[in-house]
């Protein structure tokens, strides 16, 4: 069960109102304005502005304009029903036995990358925003999907206020914690998020990897998401397939950077943690999942196999993107992307290509969406919704538990039935089927309905 973050200052907007509405001879306009103002600055500087400060606003006026005590109580009723229609919710406890440790990397020339990674420490917390412009990405994706969908059009100003309060939201990690020290090397996943995304937008799942022992970098893709001039699908997927090459070229620079032992030393401050590089999955989302099917045909350092949660192959290189791993591979599909003929059918042909041995573990869980593995659904799940995401809120969570628990039980046990380039032979068991039986075991445990619908 989600729980919902409490964000103190409006609800005391609403109790600000209230008292204005019981004793309106000591609000006088100058007193009242300031009043409003004051409460305005805190909860830029403390919570930051989302969409019900601009229903508080017309609140505020409507309260100044009108004497009428019926006026008053509507404003006030307006208030509470936005807070309680736009809820933000906290992340919740990773399964795994250890804490978070978060630290972030930057690379000369790009890209930045956060790391998560094991820990028993407990240290400051990491905003959600990453940098300044987080915000201006999912802006400019807001507007090309109104544009591919003929709605309005919204100024990129009106998202930078909207959606300032993301500055103000925390992971739930320690950083600069502390790596446990273990006598075994740790595995290590390198993802790749999607168009519009950033290295943070993924940590329920990053958190749920590390916490059960993986050392995680999340790869950071700078790109331009509007892309004014495309005005045909085969131009804009042309350009994708351009910003697709420079997206592998970012995902091997990290690759290169973990290689190195030194780097790793140096990252952890000792010489005592190893990567086990036997076992470096690539996982990534939507666009990220492209990328990362590409770069472990193109590069055989992608040792342990793939974690594809909904990816997007409509810009793919046909000649790469279709060719086998021989590893393990998780591909996720949307409900929603299950019903769009383009994005299903490309996603289905890379199945088909990597389904061989009993490694490939495919299927899609019904009524989720594009986004249900990302964590948009905790920070502004209604937002989500009136983009036509067709997710009810408090669906959100069940959909999450739903994703994490199969990737766990995927990289739990493809760990143990690779080594390298080696397939571990278990009797006549496949990878597949020792996947879904655990997966389904863990939902008897935790309660949760089998929504997973499998690819024979």
């Amino acid at each position: 069960m989600l729980r919902q973050r409490f964000l103190i200052f409006e609800y005391l907007f609403g109790i600000y109102f209230t008292l204005q509405i019981l004793f309106p001879s000591q609000f006088s306009i100058p007193a009242t304005l300031t009043g409003f103002a004051l409460l305005t600055i805190n909860k830029y500087l403390f919570e930051g502005l989302r969409i019900p400060y601009f229903f508080i606003i017309i609140a505020q006026a409507l309260m100044l304009a009108f004497s009428s005590t019926i006026v008053r109580l509507f404003a006030l009723f307006m208030v509470y029903a936005i807070i309680a229609y736009f809820p933000t919710y906290k992340y919740p406890k990773p399964s795994g036995k250890f804490n978070v440790g978060h630290k972030k990397l930057s690379f000369a020339g790009g890209p930045e990358v956060a790391v998560f990674y094991p820990t028993t420490e407990r240290t400051k917390d990491v905003k959600y925003s990453p940098s300044h412009n987080t915000w201006e990405r999912f802006a400019d994706f807001i507007r090309l999907f109104a544009i591919s969908k003929k709605k309005p059009v919204f100024p990129k100003m009106l998202f930078k206020h909207s959606f300032h309060y993301l500055d103000h939201h925390n992971l739930g990690v320690n950083s600069e914690a502390n790596i446990v020290k273990s006598n075994k090397a740790y595995p290590v996943v390198v993802f790749s998020h999607g168009l519009s995304a950033h290295i943070h937008m993924y940590s329920v799942q990053m958190k749920e990897w590390a916490s059960n022992g993986f050392i995680v970098f999340s790869v950071d893709h700078d790109e331009l998401i509007f892309v004014p001039g495309k005005k045909t699908y085969p131009e804009y997927l042309a350009y994708r397939n351009t910003q697709l090459t420079t997206r592998k070229e970012v995902v091997k620079k990290v690759l290169d950077y973990i290689y190195d032992e030194k780097n790793i030393v140096k990252l952890f401050g000792s010489d005592e943690v190893k990567l086990n590089l036997n076992k470096v999955f690539g996982a990534g989302h939507s666009f990220g999942g492209g990328t990362v099917s590409e770069v472990a045909v193109e590069d055989k350092r992608i040792t342990g196999g793939l974690v594809l949660l909904d990816p997007w192959f409509e810009c793919a290189n046909e000649e790469i993107a279709y060719q086998a791993i021989n590893k393990p591979v998780l591909s996720i599909r949307s409900h929603q992307f299950e019903k769009l003929k383009g994005p299903n059918e490309v996603t289905k042909r890379h199945v088909k290509a990597n389904d061989n041995n009993g490694l490939m573990v495919s299927g899609f869980f019904k009524h989720s969406d594009h986004n249900s593995c990302a964590d948009l659904g905790l920070v502004h799940p209604r937002e989500l919704y009136l983009l036509s995401s067709k997710r009810a809120t408090q669906k959100f969570g069940d959909q999450m538990r739903l994703h994490c628990s199969l990737v766990n039980s995927f990289l739990e046990l493809a760990e143990q039935h690779t080594d390298g380039d080696q397939v571990v032979k278990d009797g006549d068991l496949t990878l597949k089927k020792k996947v879904l039986d655990h997966f389904r075991l863990n939902l008897k445990r935790t309660k949760l309905n089998d929504s997973l619908h499998v690819d024979e």
